[in-house]
């Protein structure tokens, strides 16, 4: 349930506005009814010196695109 909003994967990978890469690890408060009170939130980590951070869905896509390997 997360109010229309496009729910990133969990191990899917991200890269923020700052250009930093990020990879969600969490989605909690999902299955909630009260997402006024617990607002579905993106639990991610920094890959590269793994710093664990998370951000409300509502917010997610703000700051967030999804990464895309050039190797690919």
């Amino acid at each position: 349930m997360s109010d229309g909003l496009q729910t990133p994967r969990v191990n899917s990978m991200w890269t923020h506005k700052n250009g930093t890469r990020y990879r969600v690890i969490l989605i909690v408060n999902d299955d909630l009814d009260s997402h006024f009170d617990y607002p579905t939130t993106v639990v991610y980590i920094n890959t590269t010196n793994f710093t664990t951070w998370c951000r409300p869905l509502a917010r997610w896509h703000g700051s967030f695109t999804p990464y895309v390997d050039p190797d690919i």
